[in-house]
């Protein structure tokens, strides 16, 4: 059972159905307790998003705010192809050519896209983004508007550590915790994660990890991406739709299932 303290949340349901797959396997061992959803065009991943809301109503669901890799839902606002990766987004951010008014638009559709699965956008739990994109200034003030005009309880603060920044993913990893250093007064939720994305075990984040149980009135948030590994297999999905995953390995389950045992009580 994941301790009342602990938000697992995984990133990026939406980006490809290998990912959504393995999102839904952990959901339906327990492993996970909240997930953050980006736009999609897949009746597929419509399916398990549906089957998550209404047979598991105790997993949270937000929206992974997302200008990175997935095309967006207002199109003519956003000419060309979407950035391949973070540093072609930091390029157009710093030459100015990312649009605030325009973002705020595409978010505000993203946010509505994924309420209407829940019934509205109050319903929301959270608001992040893809490659913590939300932190940087205007577009913080971009997402942390929407979260007041919706409603939403909770914005990420990816902030774990200024010192481990520094050995991360240099210059990058540094200017991301600074930034995300300022923003802490805005959410109480202490982060883990940030220094093993897309690579998460339970070794690396052991002294983090340790806090949860210390710590049983702190609220914590674990970042996850199940499914995002070259290891990972591609769950399939039996013809009869029954939604029951075939059998597969992926390595963040694997240690997903390692953090449950850590966690239970002694």
């Amino acid at each position: 059972m994941i301790p009342a303290n602990l938000t697992i949340n995984a990133d990026d349901f939406g980006i490809n159905l290998k990912a959504s797959r393995w999102i839904f396997r952990c959901i339906q061992e327990g492993l996970i307790n909240s997930i953050s959803v980006m736009p999609f065009r897949c009746d597929e991943q419509e399916k398990l998003l549906k089957a998550i809301i209404s047979d598991y109503p105790q997993v949270k669901v937000g929206v992974h705010l997302s200008l990175i890799e997935t095309d967006p839902l207002i199109a003519q606002l956003h000419p060309g192809l979407p950035p391949r990766d973070y540093r072609e987004f930091l390029l157009r951010y710093f030459s100015g050519k990312v649009n605030l008014k325009s973002v705020y638009a595409e978010w505000k559709a993203q946010v509505g896209f994924v309420g209407q699965f829940l019934g509205g956008v109050s319903h929301l739990s959270h608001l992040d983004s893809h490659q913590h994109v939300h932190v940087l200034p205007g577009l913080w003030q971009v997402a942390s508007r929407l979260q007041d005009e919706c409603g939403i309880a909770r914005l990420r603060v990816p902030y774990e550590s200024l010192r481990r920044g520094l050995f991360h993913q240099f210059p990058f990893g540094p200017a991301l915790q600074a930034l995300a250093y300022f923003r802490r007064r805005h959410e109480p939720t202490r982060f883990i994660g940030i220094f093993t994305s897309m690579r998460f075990t339970v070794t690396d984040n052991l002294k983090a990890l340790s806090q949860v149980r210390l710590k049983p009135d702190t609220p914590f948030e674990l970042m996850v991406h199940p499914g995002q590994s070259p290891e990972s297999g591609n769950p399939a999905i039996p013809s009869d739709t029954s939604l029951n995953l075939q059998m597969g390995v992926d390595p963040e389950m694997e240690e997903l299932r390692q953090l449950h045992f850590f966690l239970s009580p002694r």
